[in-house]
């Protein structure tokens, strides 16, 4: 075989598994998104609720399988091995008409963690994945 068709044939190769359905190539992208306006707002809401005392926000924490914890135990995670975990539960247990998020806001909140994806909506609300320390489903919530 001549080198020009080792290079052809190489380079189909490569690009044949970027379009065949179900081939999972690696990308360098951080699947967590990093701090901004949002993910302040997240982590506030997350505080008032985990270190919430009045009837109603201990029942709202229960309902979402929160845990009650001090505030200073919400953080925004930015570990890119734990996004991707995080993100392949997140995909479970979510269904977008656009297909599946590639990206998160992941936070965690004690020993669970909070995914969400703002730019999946549900009319003005976004859902989030209540997920445990090995990534099990626990619950969602719109906010």
């Amino acid at each position: 075989m001549s080198p020009y068709w080792i290079v052809v044939s190489l380079a189909l190769t490569k690009a044949a598994a970027f379009v065949v359905p179900g081939v999972v190539t690696k990308s360098t992208e951080n699947p967590c998104y990093e701090s901004d306006s949002y993910a302040d707002e997240q982590i506030r809401d997350l505080r008032i609720t985990v270190a919430g005392t009045d009837s109603v926000t201990i029942q709202w924490r229960r309902n979402v399988h929160l845990p009650a914890v001090p505030s200073t135990a919400v953080a925004l995670v930015s570990d890119s091995v734990i996004c991707a975990r995080a993100l392949t539960a997140f995909n479970r247990a979510t269904r977008y008409d656009d297909g599946p998020a590639t990206r998160l806001y992941l936070f965690s909140v004690g020993n669970v963690y909070v995914g969400t994806n703002p730019h999946f909506r549900s009319g003005e609300w976004v859902q989030h994945i209540v997920m445990d320390s090995t990534f099990a489903f626990l619950g969602a919530y719109l906010k």
